[in-house]
């Protein structure tokens, strides 16, 4: 902070951060007084490079800021704004600051300077400050997610003088900085969490009222929101914020997948406070049922996750909606399936052909002895629906129910021409795959989410940030890869790789609508198409996913 020294309570903790130099600023004023104001560091000072010791004549934990070169100092004199300095020396003993001022400054009153975190938003503020010729001046901490707005003001020890071209400051040589340092430190279980994404801290003064008279204070009306904290480099994870002295804190920090309390007591100016918040995870909120249209008048609900079948227990739903069966086994839980046929709800094992699973809604499909595959007494009719957990009415969708809902449908109260989007679940093992998003999306759960086709898997969830996604509607449907047909004689036919291939690569899910005599239509897609919904570049003897939708309530 402003003072290269804050003695506050015992803990002693090591940390080094580095700062990106700014560039070096352009006084407007033409004709004034260039002067140099020493800064006493006096082992206190500055801004950034934060490094926590222990005080070697008390023994307590002291916090050091230093100054970067290029750091910003304004200057003001008897309420009116008169030129800046910039850093020229920054040093742990003593920093140098350089410009040039207004000489019309008061030759009766000492100058005031004031430090704002050494400007780290890279604002000029030379125009802003010369708009205010008395008063004050209001400064917001809101965002310190690139860095620590310190904040201080003192006043030279030397009245102005024209001729006078050193200062030093009152107070023995050191600016004071006017906010406590809050140290937050999470736990979860009585551990550090080792990473976090940015950290909200809410119900929090967070701008300061900084007067040309000298004196600095919180702003009481409406001055009170969020501030977003800075993260440090260290393990555990560590967030900074800055706060205004003499205000009692308490509100709700915000990480992705994390919910906790705070509470700061009142501190004084250069105080720093050490706080451990203990953080319990936010309940997923599960999968939520949301409407999807599908042709004109068509609205359905998808199933929560990839359809699922096991011989003996029948059809289930993967347990989340990025699961899938990465191996097959005709006595194992499956997730790819040919495109066949089933009787009595069930998909039918051909007797005929190891490993094949018949899948489908259509007519008779069979193998003949050289492994071809065929088609005959398709019958056209709408495929019987699945009864799954005593839920009744699932069902595929057709070529063209998938078209529209992906081609002509549009979200967020029309904004979006393309409501899905590609994307990976990135915690710990990543899961590519393909989001489709429900009707009354809105984008308030991800305002970056990058619709459309595009190259790769740009949107990159946590599985915290997906639950999220998930209680908004939200469809994942994995890219699950496929079984391949495998190779086939006369006298015997190994017709399917008990492996799934391309799994992360590529997704595929049949449609009901076939494609001349050995083939159906599929929606694909892969690292860098789709999805398309007319892909019929596979028989259906391949093994793809199914994902079940029934007609909405």
């Amino acid at each position: 902070m402003k003072r290269l020294s804050f003695i506050v309570m015992a803990g002693l903790i090591a940390l080094g951060l580095t700062q990106c130099k700014k560039n070096e600023p352009t006084n407007n004023d033409t004709e004034g007084v260039k002067i140099t104001l020493n800064i006493n560091n006096g082992n206190g000072g500055g801004r950034m490079h934060i490094e926590e010791e222990t005080s070697t004549t008390t023994g307590n934990p002291i916090v050091k800021v230093n100054y970067d070169e290029n750091d910003v100092i304004y200057v003001c004199s008897n309420g009116s704004y008169v030129g800046y300095l910039y850093c020229t020396s920054a040093d742990p003993d003593g920093s140098t600051f350089t410009g040039t001022i207004s000489s019309s400054a008061s030759t009766s009153h000492p100058l005031q300077f004031i430090y704002l975190g050494g400007d780290t938003r890279g604002v000029n503020r030379d125009s802003e400050f010369n708009n205010i010729t008395t008063g004050s001046f209001t400064f917001s901490l809101a965002d310190q997610s690139a860095g620590i707005a310190v904040v201080s003001t003192a006043l030279s020890k030397e009245n102005f003088s024209t001729a006078t071209t050193s200062y030093t400051l009152a107070g023995n040589g050191k600016m004071r900085n006017k906010c406590a340092l809050v140290k937050f430190t999470f736990q979860v279980g009585g551990s550090d969490l080792n990473s976090t994404d940015d950290v909200t801290i809410t119900d929090a003064y967070n701008q300061l009222n900084i007067g040309f008279d000298g004196s600095v204070s919180t702003i009481t009306s409406n001055g009170k929101g969020n501030i977003a904290t800075f993260e440090s480099t260290s393990n555990p994870a560590v967030h900074y914020a800055v706060v205004p002295s003499q205000q009692e804190l308490s509100g709700y920090v915000d990480i992705e997948g994390y919910e906790g309390t705070y509470s700061i007591p009142a501190a004084d100016d250069n105080g720093f406070i050490q706080k451990t918040i203990n953080l319990t995870a936010e309940t997923p909120a599960g999968f939520e049922y949301k409407p999807f249209t599908v042709g004109d008048g068509k609205v359905v609900n998808f199933s929560p996750g990839n359809a699922h079948f096991h011989p003996s227990t029948g059809w289930s739903f993967a347990g989340e909606q990025y699961d899938y069966e990465q191996t097959w086994n005709s006595n194992s839980n499956v997730s790819h399936f040919a495109w066949g046929t089933w009787s009595n709800n069930n998909p039918s094992v051909d007797p005929n052909v190891t490993g094949m699973i018949q899948y489908g809604m259509w007519g008779a499909h069979q193998l003949n002895t050289n492994g071809d595959f065929y088609m005959d007494t398709f019958d056209g009719t709408f495929p019987v629906s699945v009864s799954i957990a005593e839920e009744t009415g699932w069902r595929v969708m057709t070529q063209e129910e998938w078209d529209y809902l992906l081609n002509t449908r549009t979200v967020n109260n029309g904004r979006q021409p393309y409501g899905f989007g590609k994307v990976t679940k990135n915690d710990g093992e990543s899961v590519n795959g393909l989001i489709i998003l429900p009707d009354d999306w809105d984008g308030s759960a991800d305002r970056d989410f990058q619709y459309g086709t595009i190259s790769g898997w740009p949107n990159v969830y946590t599985e915290a940030k997906w639950f999220t996604m998930e209680s908004k509607g939200a469809v994942f449907l994995p890219a699950a890869g496929y079984r391949m047909k495998g190779a086939s004689t006369n006298s015997t036919i190994n017709y399917y790789h008990s492996a799934v291939e391309f799994c992360n690569v590529r997704g595929g899910y049949w449609t009901i609508t076939p494609f001349g005599n050995d083939r159906a239509y599929l929606m694909y897609f892969d690292n860098q198409n789709g999805p398309q919904t007319n892909n019929t570049n596979w028989d259906a003897s391949f093994g793809f996913c199914v994902r079940f939708v029934k007609a909405a309530n």
